[in-house]
């Protein structure tokens, strides 16, 4: 059985989930659009996000950083993440960084982190306060960005 899902933003990206999960879909050997399942993957999809406490169950921010040096871009990330590890944020959930899976637009360099939280405002506080301290080169640009959509 198929069933038409309506409202498909409680599970983020529908295409990277479908892309990654299914080849296609056919009825009756016609190709069918990307807004139809196979029965239970929804229910199945929101459990294991249950378990891992990933989106809709916790927050998800996205902290990219974008320079027009490969090589410096990287460090900078990684340092930053060394701040993160030295000093934890509590109830925060570093992954990271790792190459933006454009890596480069408009000829800058996109490494990008990931946290996990369930309170959004509490964790950029404490966020805000590191960036303020941490040394960042004026040729590497970092930015966050709350319940992210677009992942590129």
């Amino acid at each position: 059985k198929l069933i038409q899902i309506k409202k498909l933003q409680a599970i983020g990206s529908l295409d990277t989930l479908l892309n990654s999960r299914y080849k296609a879909v056919y009825v009756d050997g016609v190709k069918q659009n990307k807004v139809y399942f196979i029965e239970g993957f929804l229910e199945e999809e929101m459990e294991m996000r249950r378990e891992l406490a990933y989106p809709p169950f916790r927050h998800l921010i996205r902290h990219i950083f974008r320079g027009r040096s490969l090589e410096k871009t990287e460090f900078y990330a990684t340092e930053w993440r060394k701040v993160l590890d030295a000093e934890p944020i509590p109830g925060l959930e570093a992954k990271g960084p790792a190459l933006a899976p454009i890596e480069k637009i408009k000829g800058y360099y996109r490494f990008h982190l990931f946290y996990l939280t369930s309170s959004v405002q509490e964790s950029l506080n404490h966020l805000a306060k590191k960036r303020a301290i941490f040394p960042l080169d004026n040729e590497i640009h970092d930015t966050l960005d709350v319940d992210a959509h677009q992942m590129s």
